[in-house]
């Protein structure tokens, strides 16, 4: 990530230190990283610099953020160009965009609902084997643990760094480093000798908390390397180990700030953001041999209102939109009876309204500077307010 993620908080943070008071636009160009024509060799790891795009402009109101994603073909060089030049002198009216051939697409969001009857729907298995792996204390795990135990009477197989006070005679906890492929395949053996073939998957990462979110002033290589550990590196390891089986399905836990972004969420959106491009890169490797591969999802969830409980600050300006954990198995089983994208948000506020509110191309004003935080309301921080003094 030096030359991407890295490469633009450095930058972001030198540019606040100048204290420069005229707008400035940030024109981030990608390749290969969305599925628009069915035919990209998806680069997943150039997706954390965007996540990050999308909270620099709410941070710095007169920075605004823009994402270009391409294709390179030397046949259609001088065309690129073109196209790419137009997009750096002109005012950005949408976030993200690709161009493919002659055409730009922009992104966007389609609401969807869940069908009564699906022909591709994938079942949960009355009794079955399931795995939850990852982060297990400030995650959804627990949420996917109680449903599957009380409502399937599954078996669990709990693998991460810490064992969950939700674990109980029904699981089976395994202590390993999620970064580690040989400790990960020693955990899954064990489980399979135990209870038998794995059927499926969760793959549980951390909820915003002290540890993932900084305003990108403050923000460490701490923060950032704590969130790539479960975000990426832990991802990377357990595709790795999964390579030679056969799963119902592997569905991940992301967050809704890589679609709206977040004040102080610049590191935790820019980690997720990979775990939603990882998620498209699966199903575009797996199009040729959809029998024999693992349906991978990626679920950009809303806040959690046990989350909300721990965090006074957090609580009370996202409320509103919080899920609660009884919510949560619902949208998970309507995921998983659909079985038809890589990718779905969930929302509990308008998702178009969301976004036109919170994800700014232009910068919100001429006048402003970069280290003037005036002009909008302290970042959802998990750390208590302490006022000025003497």
């Amino acid at each position: 990530q030096k030359l991407g993620f890295y490469s633009l908080l450095y930058l972001t943070q030198g540019l606040a230190q100048q204290k420069i008071s005229n707008s400035i636009y940030i024109k981030i160009i990608t390749n290969y990283l969305y599925d628009v024509v069915g035919e990209e060799k998806l680069n997943p790891l150039q997706s954390p610099i965007v996540g990050l795009g999308k909270v620099i402009a709410q941070e710095y109101p007169n920075i605004a953020c823009c994402n270009i994603d391409v294709t390179l073909d030397e046949k259609d060089k001088e065309r690129l160009v073109k196209q790419l030049l137009s997009e750096v002198i002109s005012q950005p009216t949408d976030f993200t965009i690709a161009y493919r051939g002659r055409y730009r697409w922009k992104q966007i969001f389609r609401l969807v609902k869940r069908a009564d009857e699906s022909n591709h729907n994938i079942q949960l298995r009355k009794k079955g084997n399931y795995l939850i792996v990852g982060d297990l204390v400030n995650s959804l795990g627990r949420v996917f643990a109680e449903y599957l135990v009380n409502t399937l009477q599954a078996k669990l197989v709990l693998i991460g760094d810490e064992k969950p006070s939700f674990a109980s005679e029904e699981c089976l906890f395994v202590e390993a480093d999620i970064t580690d492929e040989l400790q990960i395949k020693d955990a899954i053996s064990q489980a399979e000798e135990s209870f038998g073939e794995i059927h499926g998957v969760f793959y549980s990462t951390p909820m915003s908390n002290e540890h993932s979110t900084a305003t990108i002033g403050e923000l460490t290589k701490n923060h950032c390397e704590y969130n790539f550990r479960y975000k990426v590196y832990g991802l990377q390891v357990l595709e790795k180990v999964l390579q030679s089986r056969k799963l119902d399905f592997c569905i991940l836990q992301s967050s809704l700030s890589t679609v709206v972004g977040g004040l102080g969420l610049g590191a935790y959106s820019a980690a997720n953001y990979f775990v939603d491009a990882f998620a498209q890169q699966q199903l575009s490797n797996n199009l040729n041999n959809l029998e024999q591969s693992t349906p991978w999802f990626s679920v950009n969830w809303d806040a959690c209102d046990f989350e909300l409980a721990r965090h006074r600050e957090f609580s009370s300006n996202m409320a509103e939109f919080a899920l609660t954990p009884a919510e949560v198995w619902p949208a998970t089983q309507s995921i998983l009876d659909m079985n038809a994208f890589p990718q779905v948000v969930v929302s509990k506020g308008e998702l178009e309204t969301r976004i036109q509110k919170w994800v700014n191309v232009k910068p919100l004003s001429e006048t402003s500077t970069i280290s003037n935080n005036s002009s909008h309301t302290r970042p959802n921080l998990t750390n208590e307010y302490i006022a000025p003094r003497n």
